[in-house]
């Protein structure tokens, strides 16, 4: 609970800042996404079990430093290209800019058409880490890749009903094709639906509930994906100081939901589902 409040007074602090900036507007969107993703939160608690903490074999706490330090500069380069691409002024990582300009090439050529970018994303968010973590020695099940605890039918009715809805408004209303939206569906689950979510709510908060209570580690990955998330923020806010107060209410709040919802079912498909319906809705709506 003592985590949720410090959220919380961030994310309040975050909105007075919005609220009196040319983001209002986000600023009310965000009020309200954070009273949906308040009400699924409790709703979930409700129907699902609580959490068993299964510790970790011997070796593979040992190596525990080792893996948090590979998972954070993981993360720091891959944040550091999003700012890149957010037209920063800031150079680029060099060593890492190479692998991921050679990387990019490699997939232009073998990928799909149209997937290319989404299938770098995959690679460098979900495959690398998922690789550097089962080298050493971290179970699937503590990267989110468990299996599911009871109530996770009824949490995924909860957090589902309203994305369903909705894609049905979409695909009725909205003059998109079911083959334009399952494109994007596609699309969005290899860019960031299952990619992003497995580095933070599989690899990194599992990691980091191996040396802290789950709700702590749940607010210190949901920070961190706001600050991963600062680069690609910086445009649409206009400045730093926007972007910073976007860090809260538009990616943190989400990912500490995000991280409580794994929690309780024990898997991220149901996170990974949601944000891939969520990123394809985008531009829909």
């Amino acid at each position: 609970m003592q985590a949720f409040v410090v959220l919380a007074e961030l994310w309040a602090a975050s909105e007075i800042i919005l609220l009196t900036s040319p983001l209002r507007g986000d600023a009310l969107l965000y009020a309200c996404v954070a009273a949906f993703l308040v009400l699924c939160c409790a709703l979930t608690y409700f129907v699902t079990a609580p959490p068993h903490r299964e510790r970790d074999a011997p070796v593979t706490r040992q190596l525990l430093p080792l893996q948090l330090a590979l998972l954070l500069l993981l993360v720091a380069l891959t944040g550091w290209m999003l700012a890149v691409r957010g037209h920063m002024t800031i150079d680029p990582p060099p060593l890492w800019t190479s692998i991921d300009h050679h990387l990019k090439l490699w997939l232009a050529r073998v990928a799909p058409v149209g997937l290319g970018t989404a299938l770098e994303n995959f690679a460098e968010y979900a495959f690398l880490p998922l690789v550097m973590l089962a080298l050493l020695r971290v179970p699937l099940a503590k990267m989110g890749l468990g299996s599911f605890s009871r109530g996770s039918v009824g949490a995924a009715a909860i957090w589902l009903v309203l994305p369903l809805f909705a894609v049905a408004y979409v695909l009725l209303y909205a003059d998109a094709s079911a083959a334009l939206f399952g494109r994007r569906l596609i699309y969005s689950f290899f860019a960031s639906g299952f990619s992003e979510e497995f580095l933070f709510r599989g690899a990194l908060f599992g990691r980091l509930r191996s040396c802290m209570p789950a709700q702590w580690a749940a607010l210190v990955q949901a920070l961190l994906f706001g600050l991963w998330r600062f680069g690609s923020d910086f445009e649409h806010a206009h400045g730093i100081v926007g972007a910073l107060a976007l860090v809260v209410p538009a990616q943190a709040a989400f990912g500490y939901a995000m991280a409580i919802l794994v929690r309780r079912t024990g898997n991220l498909a149901l996170p990974a589902i949601l944000h891939t319906t969520l990123d394809a809705l985008r531009g829909f709506l």
